[in-house]
Formats: C-alpha cells, structure tokens, sequence
C-alpha cells in the first residue's frame, strides 16, 4: 500500500465542503492534516467533521510544517496566485481551484515564482477527469484526421450562483470563473492550443464564444445562466471526420460514424442515487424536471438543495491523481501553464467583447514558448 499523502486544507467554505474533504476522506490514500480558515466557527464545524491533526488561521503555518506533503485552496480566485508564491517559497505542492488566477498580471507573477521549482501546480480544471471526459477523447483521437467542429453548451440558472462571481472587480466574470473549466477542457480534447477568440455579449456573463485552434479546429461556448434549473448545463458535440460524437452531461454518450452507432451511459458520481442509474437521456431529463420544487429557487446555496442526479465531473480522480504524483514523485497531468492558458483565454474573450473584434492568442501570453 503506498503512504497516505499528508493535505492542508485553505478555505473550508461550501465548495470545499461539497466536494474536495469528502473526497479527500473517502480515499485512503490522502489524510486530511491541517484545516485552515479565518472563520474560526467555520473552521471549529469542519474540525468536528473531518477530526484533522491540527487547525489553524494562519496560513504560514500550513507551508512551514514539514508534516504537510500538499495544501489544498478553497479560496476565491484572487487569492490564489499569492498562495502559490507561498507554495513555491516553501517547497511545498499546491492545488489551486480554479481560475488559478484573475488578471495578466497575476498570471506572470505565478509563472515567475515557479521557475526552477520542482512542485506540482494542480488546478481544479476536474472535467478532463470525468470518466465519460476520457473516454470521449480516446474515442475522438483513434479515428481524427482532420480538424473538428465543436459545440459546446454550459448554461444553467443564475440564480444558483454566488453574486461575487458577476462583480469583474471581484470574482471576475462568469467566463472566467465558469468559463476556465471549458477553455482548458477544450485545449486537452483537441491537443491543440488557441489561437484566435471572438465573444460577444455582455462582461459579466452570458456570452457566445468562437474560438479557433492551432489544429484548424473551430469551438462555439455557449456560457450563461438563462436556463432552467432543473435542466442538465452542460452538453458537448464533436463534428469531425463524418462522425458526431457526443458527451451530454457527463452522463451519456452518443456516437454515429460509418459503421458504427452506439448510446453508453456512465455511472454516477454517488452511488445511492440510483434512481437515475443506466436511464436514457430522455429518462435523465424527464426525473429531473419531476424532481423539480414547487419553490422559487435563490440563493447561493440552493444548487445543494435540488435533488439533481449527481453526475461524474471528476472531482475525485483529479484530487486523488494529484496526491499519485506527489507520492511517485511525477509531474501532475495538469500544471500552471493550463491555468495561464484558461485564464488568458477568459481575458482575451472580454478583450474581444470591448473591441466587437476577433482577438489573436499567442501559447507566448501564458507562459508556452
């Protein structure tokens, strides 16, 4: 059995809570060593939750202990470069949620610090990690000879959604705080690298993207919040070689191609919600608008309380390949160059929303020479 890998955990808020220390937990291979957090009630909850070695509010004390191999940040994005500036001055890995960073500038400070740096800068850019996700690209590249057209749909219901996000001061716009995930998924589906990006719509969010790739390929996002709440957000559909190729909502697959045509479900990422077990899409869609509350959903906390099924976007694999690399001393599949590249993307997408113009993206502009 290999050793356990010793995290810290910074910023126990809800997303952490939802997702990366259940996650954490539930594998026995990584152990939850230190929480940190300034809401020492916050911090208190999580302590009788998770029984860490130790908390804490001081975040210096998380990279200066030699018994923490990770640290784990939960925070608003732009916090993030400083903690990794933290990790690289005290040695220490560090995974990030995303968007690693918020601004051009943010973004060249990461790449500076890590130069020369052996540690792992994970990003929580968990999608490529979905079983569905990986299978999908295997599929794609045993019969891709040519370049692909890609639709690509991320729209739910604002209402879910924290208010921050939508402040360019604060969270710093949907396409960059939801966006990021789809630049870097994109990027990792074609191997290819951006190159041109044109967006319209408002700053804030609901915009339409095209994005061009240094492979002849050509994306269309679609990324808002106008939808209904009780319809899956996410659908991706690949065009390409006289096959379509679809992943709708991390769930099914579907495939048409010469010779072949087939339909593939993917288990759930809970597994007592097997209400929604190896259904159709049609079923899918049909339980969730039955499950639908007779309530007006708002808040920043609602998302927690619709009895959605509980699809498989990677979370787990992507924390628990993180903490393989540490322990076999190999580079994580992710690094700060896909961070860079996700949110130089978001930036150029608001340049091109001002400008009303196509605007070009240089692998140069995050950190690929």
């Amino acid at each position: 059995m290999e050793r356990e890998t010793n995290v810290a955990a910074i910023g126990v808020g809800a997303f952490m809570a939802r997702q990366h220390l259940p996650n954490i937990n539930r594998n026995p291979n990584i152990r939850i060593h230190t929480l940190c957090d300034l809401n020492e009630e916050l911090l208190a909850q999580r302590e009788k939750e998770y029984h860490p070695e130790k908390t804490t509010t001081n975040c210096e004390d998380v990279f200066t202990d030699p018994e923490v191999d990770a640290v784990i940040v939960g925070t608003r994005g732009a916090a993030h470069s400083d903690f990794i500036a933290m990790a690289a001055k005290y040695d220490k890995h560090i995974f990030v949620e995303k968007p690693m960073t918020q601004t051009y500038g943010e973004t060249r400070k990461v790449l500076d610090v890590l130069k020369g740096k052996n540690i792992n800068v994970g990003i929580g850019f968990n999608r490529r990690f979905a079983p569905s996700m990986v299978e999908a690209k295997q599929l794609f590249h045993s019969y891709k000879k040519d370049s692909a057209n890609i639709i690509y749909r991320i729209v739910d219901d604002h209402r879910i959604r924290p208010h921050y996000i939508f402040d360019m001061d604060d969270g710093g716009g949907h396409l960059l705080a939801e966006g990021c995930h789809i630049f870097d998924l994109l990027a990792w589906f074609l191997d290819a690298e951006p190159v041109e990006i044109y967006a319209t719509g408002p700053l804030e969010t609901d915009n339409v993207l095209i994005i061009k790739y240094s492979d002849g390929s050509i994306a269309t996002l679609v990324c808002g919040g106008k939808g209904g709440i009780c319809y899956p957000k996410e659908c991706m559909e690949v065009f390409c070689d006289n096959r379509t190729l679809t992943v709708d909502t991390f769930y099914e697959m579907r495939f048409d191609g010469p010779g072949e045509n087939f339909i593939k479900t993917f288990p759930l990422a809970v597994k007592n919600r097997t209400e929604f077990a190896e259904d159709t899409m049609t079923e899918f869609y049909r339980k969730s608008f039955a499950a639908r509350p007779d309530y007006d959903i708002t808040g920043p906390h609602a998302a927690n309380s619709l009895p959605t099924p509980a699809v498989d976007k990677g979370h787990s694999q992507a924390i628990a390949a993180f903490a393989d690399a540490i322990v076999k001393g190999e580079k994580y599949s992710i690094n700060a160059i896909d961070g860079a590249r996700a949110t130089v993307c978001a930036l150029k997408g608001y340049e091109s929303i001002k400008a009303n113009l196509p605007v070009k993206i240089s692998p140069a502009d995050y950190g690929l020479e």
